[in-house]
């Protein structure tokens, strides 16, 4: 990592035919608007933010506890995920943005204490799917999510909440044009949205399982 942990793109519209995993400790940063539009496989996100099991345990020596995470992961211009759907909802397929691992990785692998911003997500089935596993302390700001069937889900029904859920934020980012704005799909969640506006959705949240909060 001597020459550094950052992925540039440059502004311009791009066809993504297989999901792009971004572990945190790598920063995306668009020289301008990029748009993505994913032709892949509806078996995996178009953008998936994960610790993976063989990330180093420390970005450098003089760091603690994933201190890298503190800055957006996501930063520039604006990062713009087009689903195959182009927000045919209710009938669209496939994730937009995944974050979390899908299983326990362990303290070292969690993802914690992050940031991530300025993304619109449009056309797929699930916009924004927030896994359940060592999942907590995040913050988003200037997302749009729209035209999806579910704009953003939180857990799997069916699988259980692993340390999961603390204080999530949402500041000034807009939902609209869905089925379900918000599916809370298992317990935990602890969830704000600070600023944001909801508009042209069937219903705004839909509960399947309780023991969290929503706020609003």
């Amino acid at each position: 990592l001597e020459t550094g942990n950052e992925v540039r793109i440059p502004s311009g519209a791009y066809r993504l035919n297989s999901g792009l995993t971004l572990p945190p400790y790598i920063k995306l940063i668009c020289d301008g608007t990029v748009v993505l539009r994913y032709t892949g496989p509806d078996t995996e996100p178009a953008l998936f933010v994960t610790p993976l099991a063989d990330d180093p345990t420390t970005l450098y020596a003089s760091m603690v506890k994933q201190q890298w995470m503190t800055a957006p992961i996501v930063q520039g211009g604006g990062l713009v995920l087009l689903g195959p759907g182009a927000a045919n909802y209710p009938a669209n397929a496939g994730i937009g943005l995944e974050v979390g691992p899908r299983s326990d990785l362990g303290v070292t692998r969690a993802m914690r204490a992050y940031a991530i911003g300025n993304i619109s997500i449009m056309g797929f089935a699930v916009g924004q799917q927030m896994n359940a596993f060592r999942h907590y302390i995040a913050r988003y700001s200037n997302m749009h999510h729209e035209g999806n069937n579910i704009n953003i889900r939180f857990g799997v029904d069916g699988v259980a909440n692993e340390d999961s859920g603390e204080n999530i934020r949402f500041d000034h980012c807009v939902m609209g044009g869905a089925s379900s704005g918000i599916v809370v799909a298992t317990t935990g969640w602890d969830v704000s949205f600070n600023d944001c506006s909801f508009d042209y959705m069937d219903r705004v949240a839909t509960i399947l399982h309780g023991y969290g909060s929503l706020r609003f």
